[in-house]
């Protein structure tokens, strides 16, 4: 069966530049692709006894690369049946085709992990501007494998080559049918190209992309991208002019706002200069009243020194008053005494002139003599008394004075707490 694919992939004229065998088994059509030049060939096979007998026979072959992946329609966990026949295991268990096959029989049922076909061509890097070619060998589940893949993946290989039977020879899931494999590759811009008879109940099928139906396919997709973005773009286009007529209306408020704003502004800034002008003004008038005041503490202070200076030397004035007060005091009382004893004398010089004269008008020149003494006498009482008399007027100047003192004594002490609760 295997050397057959030979004649179906014969028909491609073309060079190949990767090859995807999907089910390779032992990977025997490792000849055939050498033969056809393919620079790049790549077997992936499920089954770990198969994988570790290829991995061996081509070790030494750098041109090949051998994966053991399971390939499904989805990235998971799926259960894969081993069969009797290591060609017909499967991701699904077997049902028609045992009518073909009654001595299969599953031998073990495998937890793997599935891959899907777009994670494979991510691993290996396949570019789709090359010309590849995809092989699939997965007996029942090619259907669910092609409609579970992206058109854009399966459009990276040239050449689609599928081995499928008729009817559901796997699972109850499984529906692979011709129609539904052709439907699902037309939709992905494939064309049918070769169809080629097997054992029963299996047949292959050759499909060739359609470059462009896939232009023409990805044109649309384009134009249709372009047409969304165009119409996005317009209803942004209207939202935005919706804006821009909301933003002018808000610009028209916000200028007639400002304008408000502007004159209130002015007016403050108006107001707030006239208001300075006077804190400036006032400022100026109080730095003055201040200098005034300072220039009149200072004179005040001048004062109360100077006051002070003139109230010691008051004291000391007052104090040399008392001290003359007291002298004159103890000179009028020693004149005072001086006087009275005087007066005594003169009364005793009166009373002893008496008894002179008496005694003088017993004799003449007795009398002579005493009257000449009485005169003499006489001044001197006459001096003592103007002497005395003097004294009492100066005893009451300096009285008057001392008066007057203490007057401006008691008005300048009074001056001197004024001055300094001013200060």
């Amino acid at each position: 069966m295997m050397a057959s694919y030979s004649s179906i992939i014969s028909a491609i004229s073309e060079n190949i530049s990767t090859v995807v065998h999907i089910g390779a088994g032992y990977c025997t059509e490792y000849p055939l692709y050498q033969n056809l030049g393919i620079k790049q060939i790549v077997f992936v096979e499920s089954d770990k006894q198969l994988f570790d007998v290829a991995s061996e026979r081509f070790s030494r072959s750098p041109d090949i690369t051998i994966l053991n992946r399971t390939i499904g329609g989805q990235n998971g966990v799926g259960t894969f049946f081993q069969t009797s026949n290591k060609r017909f295991s499967s991701l699904l268990k077997p049902n028609q085709i045992l009518k073909y096959y009654p001595n299969l029989l599953v031998t073990n049922e495998q937890t793997i992990t599935t891959t899907t076909l777009q994670s494979l061509c991510n691993e290996i890097q396949i570019l789709a501007n090359d010309k590849n070619l995809l092989v699939l060998e997965l007996q029942g589940a090619e259907l669910s494998v092609i409609i579970d893949t992206k058109a854009e993946v399966l459009q990276k290989f040239k050449w689609i080559v599928i081995r499928a039977g008729e009817g559901t020879l796997y699972g109850p899931e499984s529906t692979d049918t011709t129609s539904e494999i052709e439907e699902r590759l037309h939709s992905s811009n494939f064309d049918s190209l070769l169809f080629e008879e097997e054992i029963p109940p299996f047949h292959k099928y050759l499909f060739i992309r359609n470059d462009s139906a896939v232009a023409n396919r990805s044109l649309k997709a384009k134009t249709k991208t372009l047409l969304t973005d165009f119409h996005a773009l317009n209803a942004e286009h209207l939202k935005l002019h919706d804006q821009h007529s909301d933003l002018i209306s808000e610009n028209a408020l916000n200028d007639q706002q400002n304008a408000v704003l502007v004159d209130k502004l002015s007016s403050t800034h108006t107001a707030q200069k006239e208001q300075l002008e006077k804190v400036s003004h006032a400022k100026t008038v109080q730095e003055k009243l201040a200098t005034q005041r300072k220039a009149q503490v200072e004179q005040l202070i001048s004062e109360r020194d100077e006051l002070a200076k003139l109230a010691t030397e008051r004291k000391v004035q007052l104090e040399n008053a008392g001290q003359a007060s007291a002298e004159f005091e103890k000179l009028a009382t020693h004149r005072q005494a001086q006087v009275e004893q005087l007066i005594g004398e003169r009364d005793e010089q009166a009373k002893l002139v008496t008894e002179q004269k008496a005694q003088l008008e017993n004799a003449g020149q007795v009398s002579a003599e005493f009257e000449k003494l009485a005169t003499h006498r006489q001044a001197q009482v006459e001096q003592l008394t103007g002497e005395m008399n003097e004294q009492a007027k100066l005893a009451t100047e300096q009285k008057a004075q001392l008066e007057n003192a203490g007057q401006a004594l008691a008005e300048f002490e009074k001056l001197a707490t004024q001055r300094q609760a001013q200060v």
